[in-house]
C-alpha cells in the first residue's frame, strides 16, 4: 500500500480486513481407521484419528457407516408383517402382491433364510389373516384369499392394523421386525383409531422396527388431516422407506426394498468433534445395539460437509462503512475406511 496514496487509510483498512477474514480455515482429516472384530452380542465399533490440518479451530460431525450382507449360513432372524388395505380400490395392488410374494421369498434366500411372514388386513376395521409362519406356501395362500371389496370413505383403519402387527402377533423377541404397509388411503385418527400417529411412531422406534410404506404421496393426501397421513409416519419413524403406490413398478420396488432390509445391514454412529489448530484426537464410534449377523462388514468413516459465511466491516465515527470483506468457509467431506468381522 503506497503511503503517498490519497486514500491510503481506506486501502490499508480493506487489505487488513480481507486478510483477517480470508486467510484461515479449519480442515479436518481422518487417518488410522481401525475396526476391531467383535462377536454377535457386541456393538460394532471403529476407531479413527481426526486431525485438524487447517489454520483455524473448528467443529464437525464424524459419521461411521457399517454396511454388509447377511449370511444365509447363519442368517439373522427377521419377521415381516404385511399390513394390507383390502378395500375395493386396491384390486391391482393385491394382485401384484400375490404374484410377487414367491419371487420375493426366493430373492431373500427362500427356505434357507430365517424369515417369517404374517398378514393383517384392514378396511374400516382390521383382522389378523395369518399369524407368523416360515412356510411361504402358507402365507401365499393367505394372501391369495384376500379380495378387494368395500370401502367408500377415504380413511381406513391403518394405524390400528399396524399396532396389531406390532403387539398381537407371535413375533420373536430376538428378531428384527419389518412392517410392510400397503394402502391408497389416509388413516383413521383418534378417537376413531385407538392409537395416534405419534404414539405409533414411538412404538415403531421403541421396537426398532423398519416401516415400509407403499402408498400415496403427501401431495395426494393434502386434503386429509396431517395426523392421518401415512407419509407423516414415514417421517416420524427412525427406520423407514416410502414407495409410491402409483409407480408402475411398485411391486418390484417393494420386493427390492424388503429384500435389501432382510439380507443387508446398514447402521450408523456419529460423534461431534471440536479441534484446535494442529490438534488431533482419537475417537471411537460405536453402534447403539448389538445382535448383528456374523460376516464381514465394510466401515466408512467420513466428516460432514459444512459451510459458513464470515464477514468483517470497518466503519468510521459516523457509522459509514470504510471497508468490508466477506468469505465463504467450507469444509469438504473426507472419508477413510476399514472392515470388521463379526464372529
Amino acid at each position: 500500500v503506497s503511503l503517498g496514496d490519497e486514500d491510503f487509510s481506506k486501502v490499508l483498512t480493506e487489505e487488513i480486513s480481507t486478510s483477517v477474514v480470508g486467510s484461515c480455515a479449519p480442515n479436518f482429516d481422518l487417518k488410522d481407521t481401525v475396526a476391531p472384530n467383535v462377536t454377535t452380542d457386541e456393538p460394532l465399533r471403529v476407531t479413527t484419528t481426526v486431525d485438524n490440518i487447517g489454520e483455524e479451530s473448528g467443529i464437525q460431525d464424524v459419521n461411521a457407516v457399517f454396511e454388509g450382507n447377511r449370511t444365509t449360513e447363519d442368517p439373522s432372524k427377521t419377521d415381516v408383517a404385511f399390513v394390507f388395505d383390502d378395500t375395493g380400490s386396491m384390486g391391482d395392488e393385491i394382485d401384484g402382491a400375490q404374484e410377487s410374494l414367491k419371487t420375493f421369498a426366493e430373492k431373500i434366500g427362500g427356505p434357507e433364510s430365517d424369515t417369517r411372514y404374517s398378514l393383517v388386513t384392514f378396511d374400516d376395521s382390521h383382522s389378523i389373516a395369518q399369524n407368523y409362519t416360515s412356510d411361504v406356501d402358507e402365507i401365499q395362500a393367505s394372501l391369495d384369499n384376500v379380495t378387494a371389496f368395500g370401502g367408500g370413505d377415504f380413511e381406513e383403519d391403518s394405524y390400528d392394523a399396524i399396532d396389531t402387527a406390532l403387539s398381537d402377533l407371535d413375533s420373536r423377541e430376538e428378531a428384527r421386525t419389518v412392517v410392510v404397509h400397503v394402502t391408497d388411503a389416509s388413516a383413521h385418527t383418534t378417537p376413531r383409531s385407538d392409537i395416534s400417529q405419534s404414539a405409533l411412531a414411538d412404538k415403531l422406534n421403541f421396537e426398532g422396527a423398519k416401516y415400509i410404506l407403499a402408498g400415496p404421496t403427501s401431495e395426494e393426501l393434502e386434503s386429509t388431516p396431517v395426523a392421518g397421513r401415512p407419509t407423516e409416519l414415514v417421517d416420524l419413524a427412525e427406520r423407514s422407506a416410502f414407495i409410491d403406490l402409483g409407480s408402475g413398478d411398485f411391486s418390484d420396488l417393494l420386493t427390492d426394498e424388503i429384500a435389501t432390509e432382510v439380507t443387508k445391514l446398514t447402521t450408523t454412529a456419529t460423534e461431534t468433534v471440536r479441534l484446535g489448530v494442529e490438534e488431533d484426537k482419537e475417537i471411537t464410534l460405536e453402534t447403539e445395539r448389538s445382535g448383528f449377523a456374523t460376516g464381514k462388514y465394510n466401515v466408512t468413516v467420513s466428516t460432514e460437509n459444512t459451510s459458513e459465511s464470515r464477514s468483517m466491516h470497518v466503519v468510521d465515527r459516523s457509522d459509514a462503512t470504510i471497508a468490508s470483506a466477506t468469505r465463504d468457509i467450507s469444509q469438504t467431506s473426507v472419508t477413510n475406511g476399514s472392515t470388521v468381522t463379526i464372529e
